[in-house]
């Protein structure tokens, strides 16, 4: 989650800012471009406001903060978690007819079989921030939806909720994890071009 989506950036609460509920930004990058990346995480290591990304950084998913001028901030994760939390197994089994007992024997086997069955191949590659690896990890977790979901009534919802899913299970970009094309992970979210001179 910390390398591949939001889940780390702090989000602004102060319901009187101009920058209430977006995304907290380096407040040193200026007009920085998109593709520069100048939000900010909460680094659980030195306790502190640090843009994202930084290296060595550990950034807290959830918890509640202030920023050095008072402002109030979570991260995107937490609040995700504070929207979710009503989705109860016992709110599915109403609207799905499947058992929330079933709902939460399947979530924990595919969530330990993601955390603890997890498979390395020798396939070197370099990430989107340009780091090399030696190897690429899978996750024995399969998911599909293309045409069929898109094309439905609520179908973007239903392919967001599996995004959110695939993320939580570590799935995004690995072989079994069904996004882009493993092991070749692109910037999330997708980096601006930079502009280039018009031809005359």
């Amino acid at each position: 989650m910390v390398r591949y989506t939001n889940a780390g950036q702090l989000v602004n609460l102060d319901a009187a800012s101009d920058g209430h509920g977006l995304f907290v930004r380096d407040p040193d990058s200026g007009a920085s471009p998109d593709w520069e990346q100048p939000q900010m995480w909460w680094d659980r290591l030195s306790n502190r406001p640090l843009r994202t990304h930084t290296e060595g950084a550990d950034p807290y998913l959830l918890g509640e903060f202030s920023l050095p001028g008072g402002t109030p901030v979570k991260p995107a994760f937490q609040l995700l978690q504070e929207r979710v939390k009503s989705y109860t197994a016992e709110w599915a089994e109403k609207i799905t007819g499947v058992p929330a007992a079933t709902i939460r024997r399947l979530a924990q086997e595919m969530g330990i079989t993601a955390r603890d069955q997890k498979i390395e191949l020798p396939i070197p590659w370099t990430d989107c921030w340009g780091k090399e690896h030696e190897s690429v990890t899978g996750n024995p977790v399969a998911f599909h939806a293309m045409r069929g979901l898109a094309a439905h009534s609520n179908g973007f919802h239903t392919i967001r909720a599996l995004a959110i899913l695939m993320t939580l299970l570590g799935t995004i970009d690995r072989p079994g994890g069904f996004r882009h094309k493993a092991p070749f992970p692109r910037a999330i979210p997708p980096a601006a071009k930079r502009r280039t001179a018009r031809m005359a």
